[in-house]
């Protein structure tokens, strides 16, 4: 499931989610919209224009438009289409400033494109307070637990714990990419600092 892309031509912004679970009615396409909103709550704020398929998944269009006063999957605003459901007349609602209905985003300071995180009981984190969290645990594990740090990097079998490499590479993926976007993000800040 992927949270991705705002596209802006003049004021309109398109924000698109692809969803792996093909709809097969307004129904279902109608629960693949509240399933996304509870998780990402700004969502609410944005009107659903399209439901359609694509490279076998379900596509999501929202748009920073009023919604309409009788509702998105109303017969009257959202029509069935060759391959979903689409809102024609989407052009005649207000636009809504989309900087005004957006969350706080990750992505911005490392210069990597804008991309929306759960929110985490009711709380926005960027991706840096997460990645410090997630090695935060990982250095108490290694102070704290060594024999498990131990048993999970050397691929060793013990007495009761038989060989276990499943969260190696997880480790390893982690360690990586908090080695390369914490410096960039120190650096980042430095630069605006300095400039």
């Amino acid at each position: 499931m992927l949270l991705s892309k705002f596209y802006n031509q003049l004021d309109h912004v398109q924000l698109r989610i692809d969803d792996p679970r093909l709809f097969k009615s307004k129904e279902e396409l109608k629960s693949i919209v509240a399933k996304w909103r509870q998780k990402f709550p700004f969502l609410n704020a944005w009107c659903f224009c399209e439901g359609s398929h694509a490279w076998d998944n379900t596509v999501l269009l929202f748009y920073n438009i009023e919604k309409p006063a009788q509702g998105e999957f109303t017969d009257h605003f959202l029509i069935a289409a060759d391959n979903g459901f689409s809102a024609p007349e989407r052009s005649q609602n207000h636009i809504i400033p989309f900087s005004s209905i957006l969350p706080a985003l990750a992505g911005g300071i490392t210069r990597d494109h804008p991309t929306a995180i759960e929110p985490l009981n009711g709380v926005h984190l960027s991706e840096f307070a997460l990645q410090f969290c997630g090695a935060f645990l990982l250095s108490s594990l290694v102070r704290y637990r060594p024999q498990a740090w131990q048993h999970a990097l050397s691929h060793s079998i013990l007495e009761q714990n038989p060989a276990d490499d499943r969260a190696l590479s997880l480790i390893e993926s982690f360690s990586q990419m908090v080695l390369s976007q914490f410096p960039t993000l120190v650096e980042n800040c430095i630069d605006n600092v300095a400039g």
